[in-house]
This record gives C-alpha cells, sequence and structure tokens, in this order.
C-alpha cells in the first residue's frame, strides 16, 4: 500500500507542477506531459478537486470547445509544498540506502 501512496502522491505532484504554470492546458495535454494515461490523469484531476486542491474554471478554448483551466488553490500551493518535501525526503532516504549498498558491494569485492 505505500509504494500505491507514493505513485499517487508522485503523480498528484506532476499534476500540480503543471497547472502551477497557469497555462491553459487540457487533460489531454496534462497527461501527456506527466506520462500517464487519459484516464488515470481523469481520475486524479478529479481527486485534487474534490479535495478542494485544485479549481477547475470552465472556458471556451481557443479552438472554440467547451475546456477547463485549472488553478492551484491556497490550500494546493500548501499541498505542493507538502507533497515536494515528502518527495525530497523519500529520495534522501532511498539515495542513502544506494550508497550503504553500495558500500557492502564494494567491501564484498575487496574480501576476494
Amino acid at each position: 500500500m505505500k509504494a500505491q501512496d507514493d505513485v499517487l502522491k508522485t503523480r498528484a505532484l506532476a499534476i500540480l507542477r503543471v497547472i502551477e504554470h497557469g497555462e491553459e492546458v487540457s487533460q489531454r495535454d496534462i497527461a501527456e506531459k506527466i506520462d500517464s494515461s487519459l484516464g488515470t490523469t481523469n481520475q486524479a484531476l478529479k481527486s485534487l478537486i474534490d479535495s478542494g486542491i485544485v479549481e477547475a474554471e470552465e472556458v471556451t478554448t481557443r479552438k472554440g470547445k467547451r475546456g477547463f483551466l485549472y488553478h492551484l488553490t491556497a490550500r494546493g500551493m500548501e499541498e505542493k509544498f507538502n507533497l515536494v518535501r515528502d518527495c525530497l525526503m523519500r529520495r534522501q532516504r532511498d539515495a542513502e540506502e544506494i550508497a550503504s549498498e553500495i558500500e557492502r558491494l564494494k567491501a564484498e569485492l575487496n574480501h576476494r
């Protein structure tokens, strides 16, 4: 379950980073930018909107179609900060574990 939580947090952070730039992006654009399926992106965006992290404003796009502009709410900016902090801590732990494994491997090679 923890690995799945990490995946969800990583996806949410990726979406928030795209939205933070404030450009007009469709769900399809977001999905492409974060290398995710449209359905998965739709589900994640819906969750972020339902949680009050992102707000969607209905607009007519440059192509004359109905679309949405996505914005981070104040809560969304705070959540992005928390996700970045959590991601950094996970990556630092991973780096420490890798460094430790490298030292074990070197020690095994030296005991030949």
